[in-house]
């Protein structure tokens, strides 16, 4: 899934997390693929609420995730966070950058791959999404992730 909307109008990024949004509509978005060839999966991603959609799993299965964004930096010693907000309400957390601390201004690209475990009807049930937040004010650009789904067994 890769995203446009915010190559021309970057996320703001404070202390408060922010979601990171991917409209799906990059050239290089591909979903003629189902994630494991059907399998009773119609989509990982749901681009009108910005956030990972795990109900056609079940409890028991894995989902790799890889996270490509820019951060742009505008102050010195900035200390970045991403973070997979899953269950009801966030409930679980899984960082996907800790306290990443950037000595230097600049844009910096960035690639992280996790996998995550569907540990519980909360998590499968509820949408999940990667949220960004810094201690100094900058700015990110979402390109896109990738998104593998592995049934148990």
């Amino acid at each position: 899934y890769a995203d446009t909307a915010t190559t021309g109008t970057p996320i703001n990024v404070t202390a408060v997390p922010a979601v990171l949004t991917n409209d799906g509509t990059g050239v290089n978005t591909n979903t003629s693929y189902l994630p494991i060839g059907g399998n009773g999966i119609t989509q990982l991603w749901d681009t009108s609420s910005n956030g990972f959609e795990f109900s056609e799993l079940e409890v028991g299965d894995m989902v790799d995730i890889r996270m490509h964004i820019s951060v742009i930096i505008a102050s010195t010693n900035t200390v970045v966070d991403v973070n997979l907000h899953m269950g009801a309400g966030g409930s679980v957390v899984v960082p996907f950058i800790s306290d990443q601390n950037y000595k230097a201004t600049g844009t910096f690209e960035v690639i992280r791959y996790m996998g995550v475990y569907i540990g519980s009807e909360d998590v499968r049930d509820n949408l999940a999404q990667l949220k960004i937040s810094a201690d100094n004010n900058c700015t990110c650009t979402v390109h896109g992730w990738y998104i593998k789904a592995i049934r148990r067994g």
